[in-house]
């Protein structure tokens, strides 16, 4: 999911300076850079490079969008922690996870999400952000 390689991932790399960091350090700062700086949303399909997120928005399962609180302790950091329903184990990467337990839809519902489902629940997003 992460394509490493693509030319705007390794301009993020870059700029943030990652690379400088140590190794807690950077994986915490990476950590942030998702929580705080990649607008929740809707993406097209779970299974887009990070690439994509970039440009698409990032999805993640929260209380309160006015109030966010998710801190990165090392040990048991959920995003998504409400929007967990069932434990499916401990994977070495997303990647394997989504092979596994990728969620299967009907054409028609893939395409009623994909160009009318997500934007309807991204405008919500946006209103209930400007509140």
């Amino acid at each position: 999911m992460v394509d490493f390689s693509n030319p705007a991932i390794q301009k993020l790399i870059q700029n943030m300076k990652w690379k400088e960091m140590g190794e807690f350090e950077r994986i915490k700062a990476i950590y942030n850079y998702v929580r705080d700086d990649i607008l929740f949303g809707y993406n097209i399909d779970d299974g887009i490079p990070a690439s994509k997120v970039l440009a698409d928005g990032y999805g993640v399962a929260v209380k309160d969008f006015r109030n966010i609180i998710i801190e990165f302790d090392r040990n048991n950091t959920y995003i998504q922690s409400e929007g967990i329903n069932q434990d499916f184990g401990v994977y070495d990467c997303p990647d394997e996870l989504l092979k596994e337990h990728h969620q299967t839809i009907s054409a028609f519902k893939a395409f009623a999400y994909r160009h009318i489902g997500r934007h309807f629940m991204n405008s919500n997003v946006r209103k209930i952000r400007e509140r």
